[in-house]
């Protein structure tokens, strides 16, 4: 299985990490009464949202990664986890963007991806 370059940072930018669980319910308005509200499945997947500060260098590097080592984001990839400092294994959401006006020497990046129960 890849496992994030160690080229690359390993934590993100400070305050520019987010993640939050899938929503597992399903909710159906009867004709009359309460919302009724179901468990749709158990397994989920949590979206975790993460920027990075990178050299031109580690974008090359990053992109190389999503495009090479993880089959365009298909397949899976171990990561470091920012909250915990463990390694969780998630897949990429989408490719990684720049955002932001690039600096001189370095660009922002973000990334999403979805860690796999």
């Amino acid at each position: 299985m890849p496992t994030w370059p160690t080229s690359l940072p390993q934590r993100p930018l400070r305050n520019q990490f987010s993640r939050s669980p899938e929503d597992t319910s399903v909710k159906s308005q009867p004709e009359k009464g309460p919302t009724q509200v179901r468990r749709r499945f158990t397994a989920s997947e949590d979206t975790i949202s993460a920027r990075y500060r990178l050299t031109f260098s580690q974008w090359s590097t990053l992109v190389s990664f999503y495009k090479s080592d993880t089959a365009g984001g298909s397949l899976t990839f171990d990561w470091p986890d920012p909250m915990t400092g463990s390694t969780i294994t998630v897949r990429f959401a989408g490719p990684p963007q720049l955002s932001g006006v690039p600096a001189p020497d370095r660009v922002t990046a973000a990334v999403e991806l979805r860690e796999q129960p």
